[in-house]
């Protein structure tokens, strides 16, 4: 009479050629791929993705902020913006990023639906052996011009060229080690649950990671330049910022083109009145004001504590 309890399979026994070497080595590489795991969970324990998202919305905000303010030629330390601030002013800096990567993802999802069939139907096929080993030779030739255009600028003015042939390059290098492997194993199906060797692994990790560098590298050069695409839209316009009229107690010595004139001191407590001025923007107590006809070769931005000794007044600015 058999037995009515559950028992767990039998191992499948080795194939005939394996060799206490193979068993050794797969024992190892599933050892390494359990503790690849592992890390990985405590990575995201330690790293959750609400603060590794934080922190990336702080830094692009940061380097939209320094960026403009580099080119106004203020120091973004002087501003004395709080995390919020630039939380803040980083959705100008993620959106566009964000749409991009999402976009593209999904393309490059929707061709590896197409070719995978392909890839499946004819695993021992030369031309496609071939396409992927001349794919991953493409893409580490790629990956390693991306790395050279961390030193020497690539295409001349092209800000983003240097990112995006790194993150091109060790995509299709990943992609095309990853579909070699898997031709490889296809015909034998009793293989195809076996643990990946370690060294693909390791390989696929650091193609991985320069993607990873190459998007936050590309978002950070596109944060940059927007920030200094804006500081330029207002140079070029720099009658749409409020005018301010500021008057003082005392004289401040602002020169031209900046309009002083003194006023009647016994009917107002403030004896100076300064015109031809425009507001780049307020913060830690400070008024940041343009003087008229302000340029980013010549000209300087004048900084005014807000205190009880001047008092200011806004106008709005041309639309």
């Amino acid at each position: 009479m058999s037995s009515s309890a559950s028992s767990e399979p039998p191992a499948p026994p080795p194939s005939a050629g394996s060799t206490t070497e193979d068993r050794d080595r797969t024992s190892s590489d599933s050892a390494l791929s359990a503790a690849s795991r592992s890390v990985l969970d405590w990575a995201l324990i330690a790293l959750p993705p609400t603060t590794v998202l934080s922190a990336l919305a702080f830094w692009f905000g940061y380097a939209l902020t320094r960026s403009r303010n580099d080119y106004y030629g203020l120091d973004v330390s002087t501003l004395g913006f709080s995390t919020t601030d630039y939380l803040l002013r980083s959705v100008d800096a993620i959106i566009v990023p964000a749409m991009v990567l999402a976009i593209v993802s999904l393309v490059l999802i929707g061709v590896h639906c197409l070719i995978r069939p392909v890839i499946y139907a004819q695993p021992r096929a030369r031309p496609l052996r071939a396409g992927l080993l001349l794919l991953v030779v493409a893409g580490v030739a790629a990956t390693g011009l991306g790395v050279r255009g961390a030193f020497v600028p690539l295409f001349g003015d092209a800000y983003l060229a240097s990112p995006a042939v790194l993150g091109a390059g060790s995509l299709c290098a990943a992609y095309g080690i990853r579909m070699l492997h898997t031709i490889r194993r296809r015909p034998d199906r009793t293989a195809e649950k076996a643990p990946r060797p370690v060294s693909l692994t390791l390989v696929q990790v650091c193609f991985a990671v320069l993607v990873v560098v190459a998007l936050f590298w590309g978002a950070t050069r596109y944060a940059d330049a927007l920030g200094r695409s804006r500081a330029m839209a207002v140079e070029k316009n720099l009658t749409s910022r409020p005018a301010v009229t500021l008057y003082s107690r005392t004289a401040l010595g602002l020169a031209p083109p900046v309009r002083e004139v003194r006023t009647d001191e016994t009917a107002s407590e403030y004896g100076f009145r300064y015109t031809n001025l425009r507001l780049l923007i307020r913060s830690n107590g400070k008024y940041f004001l343009f003087p008229e006809q302000w340029t980013h070769q010549k000209g300087s931005i004048i900084l005014i504590e807000d205190d009880a000794s001047i008092r200011v007044e806004f106008q709005p600015g041309e639309n």
